[in-house]
């Protein structure tokens, strides 16, 4: 017989929760993109920005729409 272990229980969150997430060092994404590449996080250039990888793993600037700012399903991506 397969063991097989619970999934991980994920915390969705607001806007504000996600902001502490990142700056503890965290990557996070949004449920509603339904693509774990897809995440924000901060990066360091020549000043540190807000970032977001997009599906072809380009990072660019976030610029968030009202919808993310009241959105709730942000989630801290896992790493493997």
């Amino acid at each position: 017989m397969m063991n097989m272990s619970p999934a991980p229980v994920v915390q969705e969150m607001d806007w504000p929760t996600a902001q502490k997430a990142i700056l503890a060092g965290q990557k996070i994404t949004r449920v509603a993109w339904n693509n774990p590449v897809l995440c924000v996080f901060i990066a360091q250039f020549d000043v540190e920005w807000l970032v977001h990888r997009t599906a072809e793993g380009r990072l660019d600037k976030l610029v968030l729409c009202g919808a993310d700012l009241r959105a709730t399903d942000w989630i801290v991506v896992r790493e493997h």
